[in-house]
């Protein structure tokens, strides 16, 4: 029976809230006690979670926090009673307290052990209580609640790992949303080798560049040109995210772009081209009240190029960055400085051109490095 209860909650593991409700609700169950607490030691947090009877009332639960805190302080020097009680983590208590007026009552016994993880680490400590005199006093009662504490602490280490692994999963999400469209991250976080490995890949590189950032900058106060910078980032970002786009880096006032990288995307020179698009498209959203601008106000350029590149997590040990290196990034910077003598805000390579011709009406503008470059007709 309690095999049955305890892979049920194995199951509920993915989840540490309903894990523990099961294995709290299995020990109450089988032990007949009336209150059972589990108090998960998290470096120098503790967390409390406790399943109750139907006779228990708020005071019942105070009061076996009382009588075994010291026991889990032994066990676990960082903690401190006022952090579990003020920690607010009661998860899974079934019953409500004011439905039964019991509060002359008092438990009459109780009984505490420390759960291990699966590598033998104490994770914290099992409080059972009862109302019954002596209920954990004979030594078959002790060995068989040992023994059920056993696997209790094998499934609640399963379910705090996967806890864990969530938390940092959704960490290393919110990161990455930052740079990468969320159906990228989806794939990354199945797949996380994906930004581990470095590989030649074909992919496509956008590069921007502010015009004349340099005179913006000497000629406005710092702060109002960093105020100005992170509207702009964020507005070109979004619109490069919306079409598939990984921000490989930030330099000065220039945003350089992938696609195609970390996962293919059949259609990256088309997603480059419509990303650059869209970044035109909202220049005029970019606030700059209170800027002094050149005249024109203010402009970027964009250059665009396909080829292969080597990509991955490239830097020291202390710092990766998932980058691409190659005449692909090189080509990118060369054309959207290009940019500024034909007085145009995008250009890209014949290998882009070659690629989205059927979708776009392009005209051809000379060329750069060997290769033709090409603008659009109406960008």
């Amino acid at each position: 029976m309690i095999e049955t209860l305890l892979i049920e909650a194995a199951r509920r593991a993915a989840s540490l809230k309903d894990c523990m409700a099961q294995v709290l609700a299995t020990m109450g169950h089988i032990s007949k006690s009336d209150l059972v607490v589990f108090l998960l030691q998290d470096g120098r947090e503790t967390h409390l979670f406790a399943w109750t009877g139907l006779r228990v009332r708020q005071e019942h639960l105070s009061e076996c926090l009382d009588s075994t805190l010291p026991f889990h302080c032994a066990a676990f020097p960082r903690c401190s009673a006022s952090s579990v009680w003020n920690s607010g983590s009661v998860t899974s208590v079934e019953q409500d307290f004011e439905r039964l007026d019991l509060s002359g009552r008092r438990l009459a016994d109780t009984w505490s052990i420390l759960l291990s993880s699966n590598d033998g680490v104490n994770l914290g400590s099992l409080h059972l209580a009862s109302f019954v005199n002596n209920l954990y006093q004979s030594e078959g009662i002790r060995e068989r609640l040992s023994d059920y504490s056993l696997l209790a602490g094998k499934v609640i280490s399963t379910a705090v790992s996967l806890d864990v692994a969530r938390r940092e999963a959704d960490g290393l999400a919110d990161v990455l949303g930052k740079f990468v469209p969320k159906e990228i991250i989806s794939s990354l976080l199945e797949n996380p080798n994906t930004v581990q490995e470095t590989e030649r890949r074909d992919i496509c590189i956008l590069f921007c560049d502010i015009r004349s950032f340099t005179a913006i900058s000497e000629k406005n106060k710092a702060d109002r040109v960093v105020a100005f910078l992170n509207n702009y980032f964020s507005l070109m970002v979004d619109a490069l995210r919306e079409q598939g786009a990984t921000i490989d880096k930030f330099i000065g006032d220039a945003i350089v772009a992938m696609f195609g990288a970390p996962i293919s995307q059949g259609d990256a020179a088309l997603r480059a081209v419509r990303g650059a698009q869209r970044m035109l498209s909202r220049l005029s959203e970019v606030s700059t009240e209170g800027l002094l601008l050149p005249p024109g106000g203010l402009q970027i350029g964009i250059g665009i190029h396909c080829g292969d590149a080597i990509v991955g997590s490239i830097g020291s040990v202390e710092k990766l960055t998932y980058s691409a290196l190659g005449e692909v990034v090189g080509m990118a910077e060369e054309l959207e400085a290009y940019t500024k003598q034909l007085a145009v805000p995008l250009l890209f390579s014949d290998t882009v051109h070659s690629r989205i011709a059927g979708v776009f009406k392009c005209l051809e503008c000379g060329e750069v490095n060997g290769h033709r470059i090409y603008r659009l007709l109406n960008p």
